[in-house]
């Protein structure tokens, strides 16, 4: 663009990393190009990041963002920022304590996390940016935790699949029903990949589901009730906080956030669909599949998102999980019942 001065998202940005890619700085060091050869185009395809996932929403407490940047940073993933930058941070040196209020920020910015220390000032990160090393110190300056809390809005860590082929490794995953009162949800399998809890819970009943996995994979959430309307419950809409796991063990509270799922009106048979990807899923385009095709719901799933586990590969156990050999296109699903009455 001959105008460098339009404004981006962040988001927009790391969504043409996954479907563009990026060239390669020694190669296109020029900014605020009209059109880039069709050479370069092709380059960048060969360097595209697998997709990304936002790690904390703004209202979040410190502790939360913190501890989502440390888990990411310790899996190997960049992780980066979208921090409010008032005039301050232009001045920022080894570290930048901004005396302003967020509200009051100028802009919105992006840096990105390359170090945590625990001890630094009570805690901060490291942060490197884009303006060069005349700025912070180097290019690089520290953000207290506190000021992490205040001033970062948004963080994302970039999701890679890549997996030597010389290592044999086991993907897996697991479910627990929970009402909110603490009570276990207990289920049984009648058949591969299909479980039932045990009882029928009342219209009304509250409860969360704790998803356990082994191995960086996305998890997906549809549903179905007694009006067979086919709805996603994860990721929410456009939200992709934790839809990506990027840690080798994970574990995640369904729904996110403080409120529980709830059993509404109509009673009858609800259908709860867990998928576990190796690669990112269109679930809005698949959900659609499965309100439109024919047969069971276990059928339908199987035909929408494609599955094939039913080989020899899969393990399924008893409880809501399953463990398999993983490879670059492994997708499972679990489904399970839950009577209404």
């Amino acid at each position: 663009s001959n105008n460098c001065d339009n404004v981006v998202s962040l988001t927009a940005v790391l969504h043409s990393l996954q479907t563009t890619g990026a060239v390669q700085y020694a190669k296109l060091n020029t900014f605020c190009l009209d059109s880039i050869s069709p050479a370069l185009v092709a380059d960048a395809a060969a360097h595209r990041i697998s997709g990304y996932v936002r790690l904390f929403n703004t209202f979040d407490r410190k502790d939360i963002k913190i501890n989502a940047i440390k888990a990411a940073l310790h899996a190997g993933n960049p992780v980066i920022l979208g921090l409010i930058a008032p005039p301050s941070f232009g001045r920022a040196g080894e570290f930048w304590l901004p005396k302003e209020t967020p509200e009051l920020g100028a802009a919105g910015h992006a840096v990105t996390v390359v170090a945590y220390d625990d001890k630094n000032s009570g805690g901060s990160i490291e942060v490197v940016n884009s303006w060069g090393k005349h700025w912070g110190k180097d290019g690089f300056t520290w953000i207290q935790y506190e000021d992490v809390e205040r001033f970062v809005m948004y963080g994302y860590a970039i999701f890679d699949n890549q997996y030597s082929s010389c290592l044999n490794k086991v993907a897996a995953g697991s479910v627990r029903f929970t009402t909110t009162a603490g009570a276990d949800m207990p289920a049984s399998s009648s058949r591969l990949g299909f479980y039932r809890l045990d009882k029928a819970y009342p219209t009304k009943t509250e409860f969360t589901v704790r998803v356990n996995t082994e191995q960086k994979m996305y998890v997906y959430g549809v549903y179905t009730d007694a009006s067979n309307a086919v709805q996603t419950f994860f990721p929410w809409g456009d939200n992709h906080y934790s839809n990506a796991i990027i840690l080798n063990k994970h574990e995640f509270k369904l729904p996110p956030g403080d409120f529980p799922f709830t059993l509404e009106p109509p009673s009858g048979t609800n259908y709860l669909c867990f998928i576990f990807s190796a690669t990112p899923l269109d679930i809005q385009a698949m959900a659609q599949q499965l309100q439109a095709g024919s047969g069971d719901f276990s059928a339908r799933v199987k035909s929408a998102f494609k599955i094939r586990n039913g080989g020899q590969t899969v393990q399924w156990k008893e409880g809501m999980g399953f463990s398999v050999e993983y490879d670059a296109e492994f997708r499972i699903a679990m489904v399970v019942q839950l009577d209404q009455k």
